[in-house]
């Protein structure tokens, strides 16, 4: 990979042009191309309109409607790997099990919500390890180190939130997210007494096509009512961080000879990704290193970028990745993200990209990044070209 893009770099000096320019424009059979990129809406956890539904359920949905979006049939899919955190079956029985009923991701933040906590065995010569008891830093601690140590004030984090619903119903009003969100029919249940007062339950069938996580009127002075969840002189909130949701997404990719042999419409160029590592106690900057690393590889300057997708865990890390990198406001999740959306762990890549690829086609622009935080430590990032 690296004596490519060291090829590519010596050509442009060669024949003129900018690397923007070329990757653009950049043609080959060998190329790696995503032909179908789509998500489930993304529902609140514990009371939304998933809760009902197991995530085996929630996957085999969306990837079914991923095949039939790239137009092919799922038996010419040679290998699909399943992101999923949280779940009691674990990732690789969820994704085999949704594989038989019909690159994904899918999170029930409903179901089996235990691992929030600290495990019940480590072991011991983990727990005496130097550093390694920082893997177990709770999350919005790590948020609050990162607001502390880059100066992220709790007034510009809470904005940072505001503008996160607006853009995402702003969004929604436009039919901005319709592109890539797949409707699910859910059966949901309900408990009603009846004319005795004895409990019953009641099923209905509901058709699920739009995010519960935006809400309208969130003001920043509403927000800095809000008390810390995580310090008592702290600047996390759970109105500034991202919301425990449900959902799924999955993304289809091949070889664009594959995707012309077989007509699938060809949405965008995969061109490379990277991953970082971080200090726990820190974990949500990864992006911030993840992001010029993957430029470099494909020779693009942090400006050479259209939209930028990166995920929201928290305003504070999100906001520092930002500024470290310069990005433009007007370029960073045009779309809002998952401070308004939600953020099913699992989910989040594959719901990145899709949301990347549906908006790149709706303005006409070129090149997206999406990047997050993950793994208690980690960054990664990837860099697309819309080729519609």
């Amino acid at each position: 990979m690296a004596s490519n893009n060291r090829l590519t770099q010596i050509k442009d000096h060669i024949t003129g042009g900018s690397a923007r320019d070329h990757l653009i424009n950049h043609r080959h059979p060998n190329d790696v191309v995503i032909v179908s990129a789509v998500r489930t809406p993304i529902c609140r956890a514990g009371k939304g309109g998933f809760k009902d539904m197991y995530p085996e359920d929630l996957l085999a949905a969306i990837l079914r409607a991923a095949a039939e979006r790239a137009r092919i049939d799922p038996k010419v899919v040679d290998d699909i790997q399943t992101g999923n955190v949280l779940q009691e079956l674990g990732g690789i029985k969820v994704g085999r099990a949704a594989m038989f009923a019909a690159g994904a991701g899918v999170e029930s933040m409903t179901h089996d919500y235990g691992s929030r906590s600290m495990p019940a065995r480590i072991s011991p010569e983990i727990k005496a390890a130097p550093g390694a008891a920082d893997v177990f830093f709770p999350m919005g601690i790590t948020s609050e180190n990162v607001a502390s140590r880059f100066s992220i004030s709790r007034e510009d984090q809470d904005q940072f939130a505001v503008e996160s619903h607006e853009k995402a119903l702003k969004a929604q009003e436009l039919g901005l997210f319709n592109a890539e969100i797949v409707p699910i029919k859910v059966q949901q249940k309900t408990t009603v007494k009846d004319e005795n007062g004895q409990e019953k339950q009641i099923v209905k069938t509901v058709i699920i096509s739009k995010d519960e996580g935006p809400r309208a009127g969130s003001t920043a002075e509403k927000l800095a009512k809000l008390k810390p969840v995580f310090k008592k002189d702290g600047s996390t909130t759970a109105g500034n961080a991202s919301q425990v949701s449900d959902g799924a997404a999955a993304v289809v990719l091949m070889r664009r000879s594959k995707a012309i042999e077989l007509g699938c419409p060809i949405l965008a160029r995969w061109c490379g990704a990277k991953v970082t590592g971080e200090k726990p106690s820190i974990m949500g900057i990864g992006p911030a290193t993840a992001i010029p690393a993957v430029l470099k590889n494909v020779g693009l300057q942090v400006d050479d970028v259209d939209i930028y997708e990166i995920n929201e865990a928290f305003a504070s890390q999100a906001l520092y990745c930002a500024r470290h990198l310069n990005i433009k406001p007007a370029k960073l999740n045009p779309k809002g993200g998952a401070i308004a959306l939600g953020h099913p762990l699992g989910m989040t890549g594959a719901r990145q990209m899709s949301t990347l690829i549906t908006q790149l086609h709706h303005t006409g622009q070129k090149i997206g990044v999406i990047s997050m935080c993950y793994g208690i430590g980690g960054g990664m990032a990837a860099v697309i070209v819309c080729e519609q």
